[in-house]
């Protein structure tokens, strides 16, 4: 539950305001709604939808390609500060898998070297989902 004024925003804490823009995405994405549809029906197991309504893939949001709601979490987590965890991670690693059109997002230190970001994409990635076919980066070589 939200309640705006002009001045101030009241946000309840036990409800993400990512979780709640995507259940709006949801609920216009025709895809989402096929796929609710199916959950409801017992026809598909991968998918669930919690007390919340949200659909989710194996635990995590599906996040619909409705308006610019994919460009806006990828923003965020490109342009947020993080402050270091226990370990000194201090950087959010973004990869999205085209094939069941999922991101993970994994905390990191930018010190990493490249066979350090490699292990961890081993250790991390491959184990779910498999050996990519092609690998696209937005930093360099």
């Amino acid at each position: 539950m939200s309640i705006s004024d002009s001045s101030v925003t009241v946000q309840n804490g036990e409800e993400s305001s990512l979780v709640v823009e995507v259940m709006e995405k949801q609920e216009s994405d025709p895809i989402s709604l096929e796929l609710k549809g199916a959950v409801n029906n017992q026809r598909v197991e991968v998918f669930s939808q919690g007390g919340d309504g949200v659909l989710r893939y194996q635990g995590r949001l599906c996040v619909p390609n409705v308006g610019e709601l994919r460009q806006h979490i990828l923003a965020e987590a490109h342009n947020s500060r993080v402050t270091s965890t226990r370990r000194q991670h201090n950087s959010i690693w973004v990869i999205v898998v085209r094939m069941t059109k999922s991101s993970c997002f994994l905390a990191v230190k930018t010190t990493y070297s490249v066979d350090d970001y490699a292990k961890f994409y081993h250790t991390e990635i491959v184990k779910l989902h498999g050996v990519p076919l092609s690998i696209i980066s937005d930093r360099g070589p």
